[in-house]
């Protein structure tokens, strides 16, 4: 009777190896895309990747749990489809994967690799080459830790966009209060962005950027609230509205000067005093807010939050309030948005608005001028 190696058998792996399998299916390539989205954790590269692709594709298509994991394919054939990658290479990459939990090598004492069969049966219960059932008996424990990773990136990036947004709040706030902002807090500013674009930046680090970010503010805010509520004027005072240095101002008038008064150009009517007045003179913003804002903070708020409706930019805003001031940027805004329909680049315009007004012209169809005029 002929004698039949093991070694000299026909591959046929992809036939022979689930041979008589149970269990339900599993697709290999599944679990590989599991491995691909993990890569940085598990600290592989694209070689380490590349190399278990090649491992994997030799698995029977039709492959079940039960099922044995083995690839023993000849390195010639592993090689080829490892993109022609070099066989030292490949080697080390075997062996990163071993390292990682992945895989196992068994390897013959001459280093080829085949499989090995029951001598009655002819059926495969072992092999010489790599065993991948190592990999397939941590997907559990992957597929949570990839949900887990996916969670805390979903944390961190709304943590990221919120200090984003506390930044700019303080910013608003700034340049509404004292018309600029601080080099020390523009440092400030630039170094919380910096750690917050970092890849490695974690959650607690960012929770840590919160706290700091609420001394900030009230470092930088917190007295000027003060000082207002001390400068406030009494009720009992008129109050007119006039532009000084670009910035709207309350400015305090005595009755023996109400005959010498500025009046600004600032809305559809002459010598409008409060904010009130202008919004009722706003009939496109009127119809998006029920109430007007009750002083110039809330006030520079909702002209964010409207330039966003009508597709202008945070940035752009911020030049029209500093340039106009808030309540002359207010009636901007409002006759923007009527002629928003016919307009194919509203910041564009906004912008030719702002230029216009800094150059001395009358902008909004004459409703904001940058004069003020004896009366």
């Amino acid at each position: 009777m002929k004698t039949i190696m093991p070694a000299v058998l026909p591959r046929r792996q992809a036939d022979e190896a689930c041979h008589n399998a149970t269990g339900a299916p599993v697709c290999q390539w599944e679990v590989f895309a599991l491995v691909k989205a993990l890569k940085v954790r598990l600290r592989l590269n694209d070689r380490d990747l590349t190399v278990l692709q090649a491992h994997l594709s030799v698995l029977p298509k039709d492959l079940r749990e039960g099922s044995p994991k083995w690839s023993f394919k000849s390195v010639n054939a592993l090689l080829e489809k490892a993109n022609g990658m070099d066989d030292s290479t490949f080697f080390r990459a075997e062996r990163r994967l071993e390292k990682r939990g992945l895989l196992q090598r068994n390897m013959s004492a001459n280093g080829r690799r085949y499989p090995i069969y029951h001598p009655e049966t002819r059926t495969i219960i072992g092999a010489y080459g790599i065993d991948l059932q190592p990999l397939f008996d941590r997907v559990t424990e992957l597929a949570e830790l990839d949900e887990h990773l996916k969670r805390e990136e979903h944390i961190r990036k709304n943590l990221v966009t919120r200090i984003s947004s506390w930044l700019s709040n303080i910013r608003r706030g700034l340049m509404l209060r004292i018309g600029d902002v601080p080099e020390s807090f523009q440092e400030v500013a630039r170094e919380l962005r910096r750690i917050t674009r970092r890849k490695d930046v974690s959650v607690p680090d960012l929770e840590e950027l919160e706290f700091r970010l609420q001394d900030i503010e009230d470092s930088y805010l917190g007295d000027l609230e003060v000082q207002e509520e001390a400068d406030a004027p009494c009720p009992s005072d008129n109050v007119v509205l006039q532009d000084v240095d670009h910035q709207n101002e309350w400015h305090i008038e005595s009755d023996e000067k109400e005959s010498k008064k500025m009046t600004s150009y600032v809305s559809v009517q002459q010598d409008i005093r409060t904010i009130g007045q202008i919004w009722d003179a706003c009939s496109s913003l009127t119809c998006f807010y029920e109430r007007p804002p009750s002083d110039l903070h809330q006030l520079a708020k909702l002209l964010y939050q409207f330039g966003s409706f009508i597709q202008i930019g945070e940035r752009m805003t911020m030049i029209a309030v500093q340039s106009l001031g808030p309540v002359k940027a207010l009636v901007a805004m409002d006759y923007l948005a009527e002629k928003l329909e016919g307009l194919r680049n509203p910041e564009g315009y906004l912008m030719s608005m702002v230029k216009a007004f800094e150059c001395g012209k009358a902008i909004a169809g004459g409703r904001v001028r940058p004069d003020i005029m004896q009366a």
